[in-house]
């Protein structure tokens, strides 16, 4: 069963395979795995209260959604290494905010479900200390993959400004030669 709160902060982790729209066996939806949300029904096994089917349900959902990040991170410098190139145009551009956007709201809903993983209660001491030092683990990861997902849209917003200043100096260098 779900904690109320859980499902409001860090709405996927109550979700099944189906409720996200994802083909059976496929860890992504159908928007592809470039970009897509890791599909949830992952196996808690043997839980014996709810506060662990819920532990292990958001701390899965946190992992998922770490790996998807990095993927996304390396599609983005993939995707920036074309800009300005002969593969570069709308359709990547496109590709490219599509991509960042999503990945941004994966962050987002990562970090309310670490806030949330915090929260809930470890039952006896080994146990807590398991799960904090579980929980340590899952944060470092997220702080990695969040500050190579920050350099990676600094370095795009780079590109796309020198692009967008050479577009401008090639308009301007035109309307000057048509007016000789």
């Amino acid at each position: 069963l779900s904690h109320p709160r859980v499902a409001l902060l860090c709405p996927f982790v109550a979700m099944s395979r189906g409720d996200f729209g994802g083909r059976s066996g496929s860890p992504f939806d159908s928007a592809g795995p470039a970009f897509g949300r890791p599909a949830g029904g992952f196996s808690t096994g043997s839980i014996g209260r709810d506060g662990d089917s819920e532990y292990i349900r958001i701390n899965n959902r946190v992992s998922a959604n770490v790996t998807q990040i990095s993927n996304n991170v390396a599609a983005i410098q993939r995707m920036s290494n074309q800009l300005g190139g002969s593969l570069d145009g709308p359709e990547l551009r496109n590709k490219l905010v599509n991509i960042q956007k999503s990945t941004a709201d994966l962050a987002k809903e990562t970090a309310a479900c670490l806030k949330q993983l915090g929260r809930l209660d470890g039952g006896s001491n080994t146990e807590t200390q398991q799960r904090q030092l579980q929980q340590k683990r899952l944060m470092d990861s997220f702080s990695q993959v969040l500050s190579r997902f920050k350099a990676v849209e600094k370095s795009v917003a780079e590109k796309q400004r020198v692009y967008v200043e050479k577009a401008k100096r090639t308009a301007s260098f035109s309307r000057e030669q048509d007016s000789s």
